[in-house]
């Protein structure tokens, strides 16, 4: 798999953008311009900014069916 399927996979599952790049052993910078880029072209949703949580109660909606709600400490509180 090429690094930047993986890239794609580690976004689209909630990483943030600082997470993904360490996990995938390169520098940050080229992680943000690899996701800017995936984003303009609709691939992926990008979290709202580097180094943040890919979810909280006022940067994401809600999605029971999706594994990345299921799973946030946050979810119980939002209404």
């Amino acid at each position: 798999m090429s690094t930047l399927a993986r890239m794609v996979e580690e976004i689209r599952s909630g990483s943030t953008v600082d997470s993904a790049a360490a996990r995938l052993g390169m520098p940050p910078e080229l992680a943000e311009v690899m996701v800017a880029e995936l984003a303009r072209l609709g691939v992926v949703t990008p979290p709202t900014a580097p180094g943040r949580a890919a979810c909280g109660p006022t940067s994401c909606t809600p999605d029971p069916a999706s594994l990345r709600c299921a799973g946030c400490p946050l979810a119980g509180r939002r209404r």
